[in-house]
């Protein structure tokens, strides 16, 4: 696993995102509990569908297609 998956996942848990179990020693039990939580969490799918629309309306894959058309003289 490299470093930034680790940072990645205490950053999603600290923005009510996700929930961040224990990299080597996360049990079945905890994560089924971490699952079952965040599906039936609506406030985190409210966070969740706000970030989806801050990312896509920042039109990323459009903008990386026109940035390699761009670079190949497309």
């Amino acid at each position: 696993m490299g470093y930034a998956q680790y940072d990645n996942a205490q950053r999603v848990d600290e923005l009510g995102l996700g929930v961040r179990l224990d990299t080597y020693r996360f049990t079945d039990a905890q994560l089924h509990g971490a699952l079952a939580r965040l599906l039936g969490d609506t406030a985190v799918r409210g966070r969740l569908d706000r970030a989806a629309a801050v990312i896509q309306g920042r039109q990323g894959l459009r903008r990386a297609a026109d940035a390699i058309e761009g670079a190949a003289g497309a």
